[in-house]
């Protein structure tokens, strides 16, 4: 099987409880924007933790989006950088929530080429690879930033109690065999899972799947014990564009997602099924908070 343009996304939600006023939300929003410079800094330290990545570069044609609806979200400019063997593309956006709601801080890392060579093509361990790194560089880089978020708050007269943070991990790829594309199909119609998964047709994909998903060797048995036992949740994502597979683990701590579907797209931007999907399924969660 081959695959392309694997995508980490990581959001984390404040769960401090408590209301945040108009005038305080704006104050915050207006501290990290005065510093944003100083916040890329802390984007790239992190980045930088373990001396894997190299090669920053942020679009300078782009500047700081910032929309205001029930609350403050700003999207910073996309940043380029080496991670090993992999060329990513970064994006960060903040969150700022007031009347209950809850801020959040999201992260996404894409996997724009591999070795110097678009990321098509992509052998199961290869993403495997990708989305373990980009998941400990996720965690770094987020967590250095929620600090730097407690500070620019505290900075700006505004109170934010410390809590441990809620976390939502998203991963998807997308696969470029068009019999992924006839498993979404069918298993929104007759087909059961666990028959799909022992089907010469479709096991073999199944099995790179559920090993990304939940990791190690996703053997038949292994999966549907792991459904079986509310371990393991599946569920289908269709949009006009696409439709996917998705698994979904949930703790107390955390959401943990993961994702594939047919697109044989050879070029990495929004529309392709790993960004469409991780970016729909965020902002639906996210309303939860």
């Amino acid at each position: 099987m081959s695959y392309s343009y694997p995508v980490y996304r990581l959001g984390m939600v404040f769960t401090a409880k408590g209301n945040v006023s108009v005038e305080d939300a704006k104050a915050i929003a207006d501290q990290i924007v005065r510093h944003a410079d100083d916040w890329e800094a802390v984007f790239r330290r992190a980045a930088r933790s373990n001396n894997q990545t190299s090669g920053f570069r942020t679009n300078k044609k782009e500047k700081i989006k910032q929309r205001v609806k029930e609350s403050y979200i700003l999207n910073f400019p996309g940043m380029r950088f080496r991670m090993a063997d992999f060329s990513v593309q970064s994006r960060v956006s903040v969150t700022v929530c007031m009347h209950g709601h809850q801020s959040k801080i999201w992260l996404m890392l894409t996997c724009s080429a591999f070795k110097g060579k678009p990321a098509v093509n992509l052998s199961r361990r290869t993403v495997e690879k990708y989305l373990s790194l980009a998941q400990t560089k996720a965690r770094v880089i987020i967590e250095r930033l929620r600090d730097a978020y407690l500070k620019y708050a505290e900075d700006s007269g505004v109170v934010v109690p410390r809590s441990a943070p809620y976390y939502f991990q998203l991963r998807a790829f997308n696969s470029l065999k068009p019999s992924s594309a006839e498993l979404c199909e069918e298993l929104d119609g007759e087909l059961k899972l666990e028959d799909a998964l022992v089907n010469p047709k479709y096991r073999s994909e199944l099995r790179d799947f559920f090993s990304i998903a939940i990791g190690g060797e996703a053997t038949p048995r292994r999966v549907t014990r792991a459904i079986r036992e509310g371990k393991l949740d599946v569920f289908g994502y269709g949009s006009p564009d696409h439709s996917a597979l998705f698994s979904i683990r949930t703790t107390d701590k955390e959401a943990d997602l993961c994702g594939y579907g047919f697109d044989d797209g050879r070029r990495a931007d929004n529309n392709l099924l790993a960004q469409a999907s991780t970016r729909d399924l965020l902002n639906e969660y996210a309303k939860e908070f």
